[in-house]
Formats: structure tokens, C-alpha cells, sequence
């Protein structure tokens, strides 16, 4: 008598069996090093965000950002090497960085460039005091409502855009006197001051 066939199964189930694989494996390493295991999400059905939706993801960073679905640097890691790179991430790997890296994901260290995910996640409000990358571009090349910008983002963003404004600086682009002193006033922060201080230790290094 032949044996029953087995269900089959279909391509997005097998996906949710390799992401299930590898949740299970992480926790496994988490259990290991004494940590917390992260909550694995339930596989997505009906109308939900399948876990196997890849996710565009853009770096808001002016240097090397990791984002890893597990604490110090474990599991999945994902690496942009510059400001305004973009990276597909799966939605299931997603959903563990944001739960790994909360602070990066608040600070808008990181962009998810989906409006769904975005209100799924519960990041409406959040991302009002996000600068897209178009805004922080507009910012550095003095565009209509660029202080506006600068203004409406959170501390840790604008502690981004003064980096890049003196990394500009330094290597001799222009960016507006009268810009720089009016974030210089918002931020709290001497732009110029700064300037003078690398340029004076770059003298120091040559003598």
C-alpha cells in the first residue's frame, strides 16, 4: 500500500521554516551566553506582512553602520559602509533589529523606507522627527527650509548633520557662513570654533 503524500508546501511557508530555523538557532546562542532569547513574532497570515518580505532599509549614517538581530553584534548582521546606502532586509530580521537596536532606530540611525512597516511598527510619530535623506542633503547644500530641518530633528540626528557640515568643512566644500551660524545658535554648538580647533591640530601634526 503506498505510503500518503506529505503536505506540500508552499514557497512562502518554506521561507517561514528557514526564518523559524534560524529564530531558533539564535535563541540557542542567547541561551548560551546567559542573555535573554528574543521573542520570536508569529509567521504572518491573511493580510499581515509576510516575514519573508524583504524590506528596504536606508543608512542615515556618515560612517559605517551594523545592525545585527542579536545583542553584540550576533546573529544576522547587516553593514552599510556610507551615508545613504540601501540594503533589503527580510521583514523577520527586521523585526529583530528593531527590537535589538532600539536606540539606533529612534535616533534615525537607520531609515525603513516602507510606510507600512512604518505605521506597523508603531513609528508615525518618531519618524515626524526624522530627517529623510533628502532633507539632511538639503540641509547641507542650504536649501529652502534648511534651518527648518535642522530644527525639527531629534538631538542625536542633528549631532549626525553637524558631523557631516564639519567633515564638509574640513575638506574645503562650501556650505553658507550664514547657515553655519544659525545651526551653530540652534545647536548650541560652535561650528567654526571646531573648525579652527582640527585645522590648528593639523598644523601641530606637520610641525
Amino acid at each position: 500500500m503506498a505510503k500518503p503524500l506529505g503536505k506540500v508546501l508552499t514557497p512562502e511557508q518554506k521561507e517561514n521554516q528557514e526564518l523559524r530555523k534560524r529564530l531558533d538557532a539564535m535563541e540557542k546562542i542567547v541561551e548560551k551566553l546567559g542573555g535573554a532569547a528574543p521573542q520570536a513574532p508569529a509567521f504572518s497570515t491573511g493580510d499581515a506582512i509576510p516575514y519573508n518580505k524583504n524590506i528596504k532599509v536606508m543608512s542615515l549614517c556618515n560612517n559605517k553602520l551594523n545592525l545585527s538581530t542579536q545583542p553584540r553584534g550576533l546573529g544576522h548582521r547587516y553593514t552599510f559602509e556610507k551615508f545613504g546606502e540601501v540594503k533589503k532586509i527580510q521583514y523577520g530580521d527586521l523585526l529583530l533589529i528593531n527590537d535589538n537596536q532600539r536606540n539606533f532606530k529612534d535616533a534615525g540611525y537607520y531609515y525603513i523606507m516602507d510606510d507600512v512597516v512604518v505605521e506597523e511598527e508603531g513609528l508615525t510619530d518618531i519618524y515626524k522627527k526624522i530627517l529623510s535623506k533628502d532633507k539632511i542633503e538639503s540641509i547641507l547644500n542650504n536649501g529652502e527650509g534648511a534651518l527648518g530641518f535642522f530644527q525639527a530633528a531629534n538631538p542625536k540626528q542633528q549631532k549626525i548633520v553637524l558631523d557631516m557640515i564639519i567633515t564638509k568643512l574640513v575638506h574645503g566644500e562650501f556650505i553658507d557662513g550664514n547657515l553655519i551660524n544659525e545651526i551653530s545658535r540652534v545647536a548650541k554648538f560652535d561650528i567654526n570654533a571646531r573648525i579652527k580647533d582640527l585645522q590648528e591640530n593639523v598644523e601641530i601634526k606637520k610641525e
